[in-house]
């Protein structure tokens, strides 16, 4: 049976191969190994509307960002991205793995480069015309981490509101 094939056979497959690479019974060769599983969770989740596939999509995105240091980033903001995606689409629940607003919220705040003051210093040098590519980069991953909350916040699961979050909304149009 190909790894295709064993993957795409049932969401319980996929995590049964998921939790190999987990305890080391199997390695991957890089970060696009578990892409692929992603690609095939999302094709079968059908736009997020099965969430044992979602489940499974979620999954590969963390555990890319836990086995491969360069790719922390994008597959957390992956994961987070589907589940605000399955907030929106099948409603927030408190303390579930898949559809909890506050672990998103939590991991925004958790995953910040530096605090709201540093920003808008940033901000404001990059408008002054100080072009540092050091400030630019944790910018832009506030600024991708603000898109996935925005979905939350357009679906009506962050209203009203989290007053901490008011200000990091106030500067999104500013951020690089």
């Amino acid at each position: 049976m190909s790894k295709y094939d064993e993957i795409s056979a049932s969401p319980a497959a996929a995590e049964q191969w998921l939790d190999r690479i987990r305890n080391g019974e199997q390695t991957v060769a890089g970060p696009s190994d578990l892409l692929f599983v992603t690609e095939i969770a999302y094709s079968r989740s059908e736009n997020w509307n099965n969430l044992e596939w979602s489940a499974v999509q979620v999954h590969a995105f963390e555990l890319m960002a836990n086995l491969f240091a360069d790719s922390r980033s994008d597959g957390l903001l992956d994961a987070m991205r589907v589940r605000a995606h399955l907030i929106a689409k099948h409603g927030a629940l408190a303390g579930d793995s898949l559809r909890d607003t506050d672990s998103i919220v939590a991991w925004f705040f958790a995953e910040l480069p530096f605090g709201i003051e540093a920003a808008k210093q940033k901000i404001w040098a990059w408008k002054e015309g100080e072009r540092v590519l050091e400030n630019a980069s944790p910018l832009r991953q506030i600024r991708r981490r603000l898109r996935v909350l925005q979905v939350l916040r357009m679906a009506g699961h962050l209203s009203p509101l989290p007053a901490e979050l008011e200000p990091w909304f106030a500067i999104e149009s500013e951020l690089v």
